[in-house]
């Protein structure tokens, strides 16, 4: 069997023949070809609209991520997660405060 392998050179060179030989097709099909034409249209307008869908949510989270400043401490029974948990347990009272330090 031979194998033809084409290069872009080559289509484009002879690519007036193809449309030479398809043009009939096109002309006897014309429902086919206007419904192929309809669905590329389609698929493109779709994929376009799911583009900017995306984009514009991307913008909407970020602005209100933007929107809601800085992320505020949690503080249990007056302890903030910000606090250093000190090794010697003299500066700060920690994460822990009730914990004894191991010998």
């Amino acid at each position: 069997m031979l194998h033809v392998i084409l290069n872009y050179a080559q289509i484009a060179q002879h690519y007036p023949q193809f449309i030479k030989i398809n043009f009939p097709g096109i002309k006897v099909n014309k429902l086919r070809t206007a419904l192929s034409l309809t669905g590329v249209a389609f698929g493109i307008f779709c994929i376009i609209g799911v583009l900017a869908t995306v984009n514009s949510l991307e913008r909407n989270i970020q602005n209100e991520v933007k929107s809601l400043g800085a992320i505020p401490s949690i503080s249990i029974n007056g302890i903030t997660a910000a606090d250093p948990i000190s090794p010697s347990g003299n500066s700060g009272q920690g994460l822990f405060p009730n914990m004894k330090k191991p010998k």
